[in-house]
């Protein structure tokens, strides 16, 4: 069955329903000739939304590998101070020295984790790409 642009030979039936678009065809020029020009619009807003809801669905994910890291570092500097008050039981000095190199060395490196993990969410430099 052949289609011209014209109209003379235009198919009878037309996809009604956004989710039967493939989303390569819906940005080309010849989208019009696979949907109704009113329904290409909806079908643009309705990809939008998706992803919108994608990036969304992206930062709540980012925010709670965030948390999740920072809770396993808390977890990992609690176990490590009563390790070191048990395993290292030498006096109350020495244990407070140990106490403080282990919570001074939980929280470093915590601090060197979120700042690597946060500049990647926000880069201060960004690449300057050549307009080819």
């Amino acid at each position: 069955m052949t289609s011209s642009i014209s109209g003379a030979n235009q198919p009878t039936t037309r996809l009604r329903s956004p989710l039967l678009v493939p989303l390569s065809l819906v940005n080309l020029s010849i989208s019009p000739l696979l949907v109704c020009a009113d329904r290409a619009d909806d079908i643009r807003r309705a990809i939008q939304g998706r992803e919108e809801e994608e990036v969304r669905r992206e930062l709540r994910t980012a925010a709670m590998g965030f948390w999740v890291t920072t809770l396993i570092f808390l977890l990992a500097g609690v176990v490590g101070s009563l390790l070191s008050l048990l395993c290292c039981n030498r006096g109350p000095s020495t244990n407070l020295f140990h106490l403080t190199l282990v919570i001074t060395a939980t929280v470093c490196c915590w601090m060197m984790w979120a700042i690597v993990y946060l500049a990647q969410m926000k880069p201060l430099i960004n690449p300057i790409l050549s307009g080819e």
